[in-house]
């Protein structure tokens, strides 16, 4: 089998090198006389099926833009609506921060000054109790002061002061 497809070989390329034969050349330009129409309607149907394919693609790359815009827009209004929703929560935060900040200022100003009442209210008591005792002592210095112990004895003059 080898050896056959050797011998065609062979006479194609010894065919090739021998001049063609009028017969061979009226073949050949009744072919091109009858191909050149078809040439001509292939090339038509060709630019044709380029025009089509190429108005197809320009539709999907329309339809693609017109896709990838609306994706976008619909990105971009989803961010703003999570960006809006993060600053409310941002301003209820805030908001709760400082009520609970005037609550407890309040608180603090309350006990402020119930505890300065209560200094105020011991400091009265303290004051009221030194001055009872002073008076006490007094009292009892005067009474040792007319005690007829003493009477015989020579009247000496106590004087007991109270600070204040």
């Amino acid at each position: 089998m080898a050896a056959g497809l050797l011998v065609i070989a062979a006479g194609f390329f010894a065919g090739s090198l021998l001049p063609p034969t009028e017969r061979e050349r009226q073949l050949a330009a009744r072919a091109k006389t009858e191909l050149d129409p078809m040439k001509d309607q292939l090339t038509e149907t060709g630019r044709g099926m380029v025009g089509d394919l190429q108005q197809s693609a320009q539709q999907s790359l329309e339809q693609f833009k017109e896709t990838a815009t609306q994706a976008a827009q619909r990105v971009k209004q989803e961010a703003e609506a999570r960006a809006e929703a993060v600053k409310a929560q941002a301003n209820d935060a805030t908001a709760e921060v400082k009520t609970e900040t005037a609550t407890a200022s309040q608180q603090v100003k309350s006990t402020t000054k119930r505890s300065a009442g209560a200094v105020k209210a011991q400091a009265r008591r303290a004051k009221n109790e030194k001055a009872t005792t002073a008076r006490a002592a007094k009292a009892t210095t005067v009474k040792k002061a007319t005690s007829p112990s003493e009477a015989s004895a020579p009247a000496k003059r106590t004087t007991v002061r109270a600070k204040s």
